[in-house]
């Protein structure tokens, strides 16, 4: 996976002689990494991917292992999870402006911003030489002002490269809004030859899977009541959480969804079932999205 910074570590000399900010500025815009990165490169990545991940900091695909996974696999098996996940790349970054925001005892500090990222740049005079490193660079939400650390400019990073190596772009917006909404969707599952579906010889479903996140395997009964009991456990389990952990749940969601449909692509049930599914349809969408709002709580 693709990594900001992580073997910056020392410090960088130039020899120099500014006499004005912006000979200072362009000064430490060229100032380079031991692997020949400029500094105007670094802070220009550091933007893409502060973006990326405010754009995706409630996803659950921002986990090492899960970008691992994804690493491994298929491009068009990614390509179609990210879709499912909802995945948004940055568009029209905005170039960043630069500016000496003020002075130190010993050098300056530079500030580079777009309307959704700050970077600051802090700088030292040694003598004829100006300094700098990765430790002295620092990305921040620009709204909020939240630092963006090293650990999630690098889950971002690693998204993006995964995104632009399976060709996967932004949907349009009207997609994009069918997709928040339109969920459950047992004829979505039948179309897309990616879903594998097994069958009992009683049309009950034996196996599902997704392709690439789940795997489930079912007994020839109804599972109706267990989907009830486990979104009751899961509404009661949420308020617990107040740290990444909560991630797992994310993932129970989305377990319990597939179950969902699972019980909806069954060849033989009655209307009673189906009146049943409706209604833990409603029930799993209004904790999904209580879920949803914890993670964003967490998150912020």
């Amino acid at each position: 996976m693709k990594k900001i910074a992580t073997f910056i570590l020392g410090m960088m000399l130039l020899l120099v002689g500014c006499a004005s900010d912006e000979d200072y500025i362009d000064t430490v815009k060229n100032m380079s990494f031991s692997n020949g990165q400029t500094i105007e490169q670094y802070v220009n990545d550091s933007i893409k991917f502060g973006e990326m991940y405010q754009l995706n900091k409630d996803n659950f695909c921002l986990d090492k292992k899960l970008l691992f996974m994804m690493s491994l696999e298929a491009n068009q098996d990614v390509k179609r999870f990210l879709r499912q996940a909802n995945v948004v790349l940055p568009e029209d970054i905005k170039p960043a402006t630069w500016i000496v925001e003020g002075k130190t005892k010993d050098g300056k500090i530079l500030i580079a911003s777009n309307d959704n990222i700050k970077i600051k740049i802090e700088t030292r005079k040694n003598g004829d030489y100006i300094e700098t490193g990765s430790d002295k660079i620092t990305t921040f939400d620009k709204k909020t002002n939240r630092i963006i650390s090293e650990e999630e400019l690098e889950l971002a990073s690693a998204l993006h490269e995964i995104a632009m190596r399976c060709g996967y772009t932004n949907v349009q917006k009207e997609e994009a809004v069918e997709s928040e909404t339109k969920r459950f969707d047992e004829k979505e599952v039948l179309k897309n030859s990616d879903y594998t579906i097994k069958y009992y010889p009683d049309g009950r479903v034996k196996y599902f899977s997704d392709g690439i996140m789940f795997d489930l395997d079912f007994e020839d009964r109804s599972y109706l009541k267990d989907i009830n009991e486990s979104l009751d456990w899961l509404d009661k389990e949420m308020v617990k959480y107040n740290d990444e952990g909560i991630n797992a749940l994310v993932d129970l969601s989305i377990e319990i969804e597939y179950q969902i449909i699972s019980e909806k692509l069954n060849k033989k049930i009655t209307d009673k079932d189906r009146e049943e599914i409706k209604k833990l349809e409603s029930k799993a969408t209004k904790i999904f999205k209580k879920l949803q709002n914890k993670v964003e709580s967490i998150s912020q």
